[in-house]
């Protein structure tokens, strides 16, 4: 069958080989005789690549594939001898040793790329070897580079018996050498395969579906060539990308120091430091300085992490955040799992460019349907500054680096401190080079396209990706808006995890003014521009400031909103204001449903810049089969039997008898698939009342039928009780709920509703007071 396969080149058929490789794999073939490698893991156009297989097929060809959307066959060699070939003692470190099976030239015509090589290890089972072809013409095809986690692949590589790991070593010792000449280990079930199916190819998915043409190297490529990245202006990494040599890290240091962009999908970047002997077939990492025998003579090649002693250069210096501050989520030990909402980033400074196009504001989520922050994350020392997140450790981090996301963690190293933070950023020198990282393994798994699984990528994960590398690759870098007044603060939970957020809805009453300023600073020191909107319209001048009066005679519950832009002579930043002319806003939307006959429950929301207590009532016009809860403003009732649209009218008032109306469409229909059907998104509401005991209402609305768990978690992250747990129809749900059975303390309510086209988790807190 294996045979039959390789012979045809549709891209059918390319599917269904793929599909093989992971329902053939026998599980005994781990650390089996059988599997490949090559003398080189990259090479350029018109050199030799020798490949070297040990396979029960007597006779068979290899086929070579490219990877781009999809693999692209690209040639098939001669009929070829197959031999069960041995495995010698200590294979891990020597190497496999082995005889070669097939000298294959690389045409000159093959495009830079990641390719694989496939051939038949049983007749049954299919083995890959993966390979890089390198432009003959350093940057001549593509301006981009791509360097593959090649050191990580061989340190988890347990092939011959140990790699540099005790947990897949044999006898549980690792090894302090691990050897390139041996076949990889299965990956994602696919044999001969390092991690590059679970990380790497995700990027050359997008690139391909978004037109950028990358060249392709390995880390030993920029070991042993110091000047390979001077060839290039933008370089990405992905994934993995655990294990460094000296020269590696100090070539990345320049290429940034230069002036290059470089893109960090990453976590656990730069974590251990390793050597090459043996012309760069063998990796050396001791792990540790006292076994390590340049300790004291050598000390900066010494194999423990870049952090420690006697390296002393953390990862943060040139990524901005490492993995010390960082950590784990939805890892394999069930740090932080996705089940409590976690494995997405919170956003902060969304008026940057990163996120032009993609509507979020301070504080939003995003990336959870795709796990984006995990397995590994890394971090940086962080405070909240009048609720944007800046970098504290003023030694080792660059003090520009900007935080865009922000995402509780696991610790590896502390157990006083367990928890950190991945934290998305970016930084720039003056000489034009920056650094985006992204932070955490998992980015990449919003990226990529599958649709034979319906797998699509992420919406906003996709457009902050296209941005960085848009903006790169135009070598254009805006003013940076880094301060501003007037503002607010707020302090929420998100992910169970104290946030400060910063807000410009500001209150000018009539006749009263505020002053508007930003603060800037450019990324090469050019001159600086401003100008100033209201509502869409030029005002003001070449100022950093822009005096806005409110002019009104009386509040009418007006938004004006201000906008300032600041430009160099590359391209423009902005920041907006909205600035309202009433100290209380209802804020919740003004058309909702129920259908007919049917319970009604609405939240309304609303917010006032004294802080005070809010009073909520009912007022003409409303229907009187409606009421409404005049301390939380949750508004009930039984619908009419009739389909039609009704209106209410809600009042919300402060201590101090400022006020807002909001006039409320309802409208009373079946099928969830009307247009006019609403909500249309989905909503947790705070539970009330908070504290409580020992009942409390909790609120929820759904925009189509879901499929609905709602559990309770102590702080320690245990389940403790099951709310609901089936399907639910779309509308808003109010529930009262008795917890006579728990004992007084801080509680997490947690929603999950998946069905529809999206799946929503929300967590909130509650206090139960016995």
């Amino acid at each position: 069958m294996f045979l039959s396969l390789l012979k045809s080149k549709s891209v059918s058929t390319t599917k269904i080989l793929i599909v093989s490789l992971f329902i053939l794999l026998p599980i005994n073939l781990l650390h089996s005789q059988k599997g490949g490698y090559t003398n080189k893991l990259s090479v350029a156009q018109g050199d030799t690549l020798t490949f070297y297989l040990s396979s029960e097929v007597p006779k068979f060809i290899i086929s070579f594939f490219k990877f781009e959307k999809t693999p692209i066959w690209k040639a098939d060699s001669d009929s070829v001898n197959g031999v069960v070939q041995n495995v010698p003692d200590s294979s891990y470190w020597y190497g496999a040793n082995w005889n070669a099976t097939l000298q294959f030239k690389i045409p000159l015509t093959w495009e830079p790329g990641v390719y694989r090589a496939q051939y038949p290890i049983t007749p049954d089972t299919a083995g890959a070897i993966i390979f890089i072809v390198k432009e003959d013409s350093l940057g001549s095809y593509s301006k981009s580079l791509f360097v593959l986690s090649t050191n990580t692949w061989n340190a988890y590589n347990s092939f011959g018996g140990k790699s540099l790991y005790s947990f897949n070593s044999t006898n549980g010792k690792r090894s302090f050498k691990v050897s390139f000449q041996r076949p990889f280990e299965r990956d994602l079930g696919i044999f001969g395969s390092p991690d590059y199916y679970r990380y790497g190819n995700k990027l050359i998915n997008w690139a391909a579906n978004n037109n950028i043409l990358l060249e392709i190297a390995s880390m030993y490529d920029l070991d042993v060539n110091p000047a390979f990245l001077s060839n290039y202006d933008i370089v990405f990494i992905a994934g993995h990308n655990e294990y460094w040599s000296r020269a590696e890290r100090r070539q990345f240091q320049n290429f940034v120091n230069d002036g290059g962009k470089l893109i960090t999908m990453s976590g656990n970047t730069s974590w251990w430091q390793v050597r090459f002997e043996d012309n760069g077939n063998t990796m050396v990492s001791y792990k540790d300085k006292n076994v390590d025998p340049l300790n004291g003579i050598e000390d900066s090649l010494v194999t423990v992490n870049w952090w420690a002693s006697p390296v002393n250069d953390p990862a943060n210096i040139l990524f901005g955040a490492d993995f010390r501050e960082g950590g784990f989520v939805n890892s394999s030990n069930n740090f932080l799992p996705r089940s409590l909402g976690y494995g997405d980033y919170a956003a902060f400074n969304t008026h940057y460019w990163i996120f032009n196009g993609t509507g979020l504001k301070e504080g939003d989520e995003f990336g959870y349907d795709r796990e984006i922050v995990g397995y590994e994350a890394d971090g940086a020392l962080f405070f909240y500054f009048n609720g944007v997140p800046t970098v504290l450790d003023t030694l080792n981090e660059p003090q520009d680096y900007r935080i865009f996301g922000v995402s509780p963690t696991r610790r590896a190293l502390s157990a006083s401190v367990p928890y950190g933070h991945a934290t998305m950023g970016m930084f720039t020198n003056q000489n034009g080079g920056a650094v985006f990282n992204a932070a955490t393994t998992n980015w990449v798994n919003g990226l990529y396209t599958d649709l034979s699984q319906n797998i699509t990528p992420d919406t906003t994960v996709n457009r902050i990706t296209k941005n960085v590398y848009e903006k790169f690759k135009e070598n254009r870098l805006p003013p940076e808006i880094v301060s501003w007044s007037p503002f607010m603060t707020d302090n929420k939970m998100i992910n169970v995890d104290p946030v400060v957020l910063n807000s410009r809805d500001v209150l000018v009453t009539p006749g009263n003014s505020k002053i508007l300023t930003v603060g800037t600073v450019d990324p090469k020191n050019l001159a600086v521009h401003f100008s100033w909107e209201l509502d869409g319209n030029p005002v003001g001048n070449n100022s950093s400031s822009y005096p806005f009066t409110n002019n009104e005679s009386s509040a009418q519950y007006t938004k004006f909103t201000v906008k300032a832009f600041v430009y160099n002579s590359e391209d423009t930043s902005s920041i907006s204001w909205n600035l309202f002319d009433s100290p209380v806003v209802v804020s919740s939307t003004p058309v909702t449903r129920v259908d007919p006959g049917g319970s009604y429950v609405y939240q309304v929301e609303a917010f006032n810049f004294t802080r005070d207590s809010l009073t909520f009532s009912l007022v003409n016009p409303t229907p009187n089969w409606l009421s409404i809860d005049a301390k939380t403003g949750l508004m009930t009732g039984t619908a009419p039997s009739t389909i039609q649209q009704v209106t209410a009218a809600v009042r919300v008032e402060d201590k101090s008898k400022n006020t807002d109306v909001q006039i409320y469409n309802i409208n009373i229909i079946t099928g969830i698939n009307d247009e006019n059907t609403m909500p249309n998104t989905f909503i947790l509401f705070q539970n009330y009342p908070n504290p409580f005991n020992p009942s409390t209402t909790i609120s929820f609305q759904l925009p189509s039928i879901s499929f609905v768990t709602l559990k309770i978690y102590d702080v320690l992250g245990r389940e403790v009780k099951t709310l609901l747990n089936k399907e639910m129809k779309a509308g808003s749900y109010r529930s009262i709920f008795n917890f006579n059975n728990l004992s007084s303390g801080i509680y997490f309510y947690r929603l999950s509703a998946s069905g529809g086209t999206s799946d929503f988790i929300a967590v909130k807190k509650m206090v139960l007071l016995k």
